[in-house]
């Protein structure tokens, strides 16, 4: 199946995220047209394709809370 306006429009008016844009996309691009079929996800390949442009403000902030330096107090 193709990604069509239709789909940004629902994909809108859901306030989805981008990274749930391209998790829809993604089954999308795997489904067959016409046909309905089960589809097996490996989320370790999704994940590795939109990692160089992942940009999901919620992960950021985890990695700054968690990161070792989070707890640490200034010197000085």
């Amino acid at each position: 199946m193709t990604w069509t306006k239709r789909y940004d429009q629902f994909a809108t008016s859901c306030k989805l995220r981008q990274s749930s844009e391209k998790l829809e996309r993604y089954i999308l691009r795997r489904a067959k047209k016409g046909q309905v079929c089960e589809i097996e996800i490996d989320l370790r390949e999704f994940n590795r394709e939109i990692a160089r442009d992942r940009t999901d403000r919620m992960i950021v902030k985890r990695q700054k809370r968690h990161s070792p330096n989070w707890m640490k107090k200034p010197k000085g």
